[in-house]
């Protein structure tokens, strides 16, 4: 399905890019209270990584 456009969360989205482009301990952990904005800053990356606008080191992850 489509996913909404993602609206302020910037700052966290690329501090999740900067995680999974280190070379070691890349595994981001989302945590929070419910209605936080988790679930948005997994789709901020998603959409992100599908419209190719991520470093190098990331395009290929899954």
């Amino acid at each position: 399905g489509k996913l909404d456009p993602v609206v302020g969360r910037q700052d966290q989205i690329e501090r999740v890019t900067q995680i999974l482009g280190r070379r070691t301990k890349n595994n981001p952990c989302l945590i929070g209270e419910p209605g936080v904005g988790k679930t948005a800053i997994a789709e901020g990356l998603a959409q992100r990584i599908a419209s190719g606008d991520v470093p190098e080191t990331i395009e290929g992850k899954k």
